[in-house]
């Protein structure tokens, strides 16, 4: 690239160089997605290590203990069903399918797909409302000026 070309306005192919526009909050993002991946690794670990994932794993292969644990939580369970469904849109730790097999497998086809719409429905609202509260600020952060200006 011409160093004239960095004189002209970002719409017209000019402004910052792309490859250095924000080191920093760079290393930043990529310290931060190391950190959080070294924190789900140690804790899956220790729950192998330790042997506490095999009730855990044993309520995702067994139906019937699927049912025991929903049963025991009774009146609690749809609403315990949606709000997991509401924060895995938002801190996304689980695969938003797998949860809504698991609503079928658990409540049954008609019951599990209003709960999962419900859930779904209500993450989206969350996911919105934090984009439109924090989303400029973040997005100012990490986007050159250039392109957030007409927004």
């Amino acid at each position: 690239m011409k160093s004239e070309d960095f004189s002209r306005a970002p719409e017209e192919g000019g402004g910052q160089d792309p490859e250095n526009s924000n080191p920093g909050g760079r290393l930043k993002l990529l310290a931060s997605v190391l950190a959080g991946t070294a924190v789900v690794a140690a804790a899956a670990l220790g729950l192998w290590w330790t042997g506490a994932w095999e009730p855990v794993w044993e309520i995702f292969t067994d139906r019937e203990r699927a049912r025991q644990v929903v049963e025991s939580a009774d009146p609690w369970a749809p609403a315990l069903y949606v709000l997991l469904l509401a924060a895995q849109a938002v801190l996304a730790p689980l695969p938003a399918p797998a949860v809504a097999v698991a609503g079928g497998f658990i409540f049954g086809l008609y019951k599990g797909f209003l709960l999962t719409w419900l859930g779904a429905l209500l993450g989206g609202t969350a996911c919105f409302a934090l984009a439109r509260i924090f989303g400029r600020r973040f997005v100012a952060r990490s986007a050159r000026a250039g392109r957030l200006d007409p927004y």
